[in-house]
């Protein structure tokens, strides 16, 4: 169709009827792919590069590399996985190099109902929820990445109590936001406490994260995604010279080794990501120039964050180096088709799952058992009466 932009120009556009949103655990699901871009072939050792872009997956080459490998592509021909008429596995076949054969697929050999609706491509109709992507998966990874970086740059050289900069940063928020002591031990509020709300919990972020950099991050559940697009907004203020006394101090020593604060290089970071996140997250329209500034600013990210946090974790990835990360650079292209994605936020529908439908086995006398009971039986009982309706070639009219 020609449709008129925000911007007055009219282009041809193709209007796409059958996306979905969906967090990660979703598109894992319906791409049969994990930890993985379901977007593009990217290896998770290059999800930072910005020179090359990898090859555009799609369902049809997925299907296949699923059926050959568990036909036994990849076994000498002996069966990997079968499945019956209704989609479901079948026991007997080989489970030792069931984990080997998936690897090499690049996908968990696991039919999927989407196959069968006809043009509909799960690889490139599945649009990232964003509240998973960036405010539980970027900026977490980020305020670890962070961490790291004081770790290994500061402290190990300053030889300063473990966890010192977690505790600065602590310190900074609850003195920018929490109650703070008078200096006759009244009780004030916080030097900028009208700024942007915190809870609590949320003020304790960085302590726990601090408590093993190197493991992955994880948040306390009741930490809601407002409160990190919060910490990101302070983290250029509350970055700002951590480390400027005691280095300074350091390097006035003779004989010592001078280091620097690398405070200046991460409110660098941080600023990036920040107008990155405003332009995404822009409720005025993006038009061309807005899409070519979003695709510059994931790259710059990109290449910074391999330079200012050069870490490599077990598997010899950049720490930063995640599919949600990685997921950046698919941005502009995303929101050509599905326009701004502020208008296609589930952080409401998230939080009505969890308290009507999470939270309700708690209710019970059975506690928490019966709550992932209720859970693992709605997910089954809906998978296999859309997988039985695709097979019979009944497709669901949502996905059309």
């Amino acid at each position: 169709m020609d449709i008129a932009w925000g911007d007055g120009i009219t282009r041809t556009c193709f209007v796409r009827l059958g996306g979905f949103i969906g967090d990660q655990q979703e598109a894992d699901k319906v791409a049969c792919q994990v930890g993985t871009c379901h977007r593009c072939h990217a290896s998770r050792e290059d999800f930072l590069e910005t020179k090359t872009f990898a090859r555009q997956k799609t369902a049809v080459e997925t299907k296949k590399a699923v059926l050959d490998a568990a036909a036994g592509a990849h076994s000498r021909g002996k069966p990997v996985v079968e499945w019956d008429a209704n989609g479901r596995r079948l026991a007997g076949t080989s489970v030792k190099s069931y984990d080997r054969v998936r690897k090499i697929a690049g996908a968990h050999l696991v039919q999927n109902a989407f196959w069968l609706a006809q043009g509909f491509c799960a690889c490139q109709m599945l649009m990232r929820d964003p509240m998973h992507q960036i405010d539980h998966g970027v900026i977490i990874y980020l305020l670890r990445a962070i961490l790291w970086h004081y770790v290994e740059s500061v402290e190990t050289k300053l030889q300063v109590p473990f966890k010192t900069a977690a505790k600065k940063l602590t310190s900074r928020l609850n003195m920018v936001l929490g109650k703070r002591d008078g200096e006759n031990g009244q009780a004030m509020k916080g030097a900028h406490d009208t700024l942007i709300y915190l809870s609590k919990t949320t003020r304790s972020t960085f302590d726990q994260l601090g408590e093993n950099v190197r493991a992955t991050p994880k948040l306390q559940s009741s930490i809601r995604a407002t409160d990190i697009r919060h910490l990101l907004l302070l983290l250029p203020l509350i970055c700002h010279d951590l480390f400027r006394s005691e280095v300074a101090q350091h390097n006035a020593t003779p004989g010592n080794e001078y280091i620097e604060d690398p405070s200046p290089d991460i409110v660098m970071v941080c600023v990036v990501l920040l107008k990155w996140y405003h332009l995404y997250r822009s409720n005025d329209g993006h038009d061309t120039h807005d899409l070519s500034l979003l695709d510059r600013l994931a790259r710059q990210f990109f290449e910074m964050c391999k330079q200012v946090f050069p870490y490599k974790n077990l598997k010899d990835c950049w720490i930063m180096g995640t599919d949600k990360v990685h997921f950046m650079i698919h941005a502009a292209s995303e929101i050509m088709k599905w326009g701004s994605i502020i208008n296609c936020s589930a952080e409401v529908v998230e939080e009505g799952h969890k308290r009507w439908v999470k939270e309700q086995g708690k209710n019970t006398n059975q506690g928490d058992s019966a709550a992932k009971t209720m859970m693992n039986n709605s997910l089954q009982k809906i998978a296999s009466m859309e997988l039985t309706q695709a097979m019979k070639g009944r497709v669901m009219l949502k996905l059309i």
